[in-house]
């Protein structure tokens, strides 16, 4: 009896990893709206200056929705303690500049990870320029075309 109750057990675990792994993981909030992008048009950029790492991916990159980036920061010889609000600014090909609205981006520490979400690009914008200024002295740019 306790055998069965062991072989049950083992099958219902392994039944259970198996379904974890074909759903992904775990279940994402439903009330957040993801837009499917083309990731090859919007890739990841990285820029590597005065011993800091900056990488930056684009999570919605669309007109009239908001701009979300994932940004990411690593170093192993300055404190990453940066105000995203403050020092990121994003710029379409029309001249309009773009403020941050949101900020998850972590202060402190060797190794910073967020969210960076600005408000919804216009329309008729084909290009933006991500600028995150002073990250150890040095203004970090990043381009993106929207066609």
């Amino acid at each position: 009896m306790n055998k069965k109750i062991i072989y049950m057990s083992v099958i219902v675990i392994i039944g259970g990893v198996v379904l974890y792994k074909l759903n992904g993981g775990l279940v994402q909030n439903s009330k957040v709206k993801t837009v499917p992008q083309d990731r090859g048009m919007f890739s990841t950029q990285t820029n590597t200056e005065d011993e800091v790492t900056v990488l930056v991916s684009p999570k919605t990159l669309t007109a009239d929705l908001k701009a979300i980036f994932e940004i990411q920061l690593s170093t192993h010889s300055v404190e990453l303690n940066y105000d995203f609000l403050k020092i990121a600014e994003l710029k379409d090909d029309a001249g309009n500049i773009y403020r941050p609205i949101y900020s998850t981006v972590g202060v402190g520490g060797h190794h910073v990870k967020g969210i960076l979400t600005f408000p919804s690009i216009v329309k008729s914008t084909k290009k933006v320029v991500l600028t995150i200024h002073r990250i150890n002295n040095k203004d970090r740019v990043f381009n993106w075309d929207l066609e």
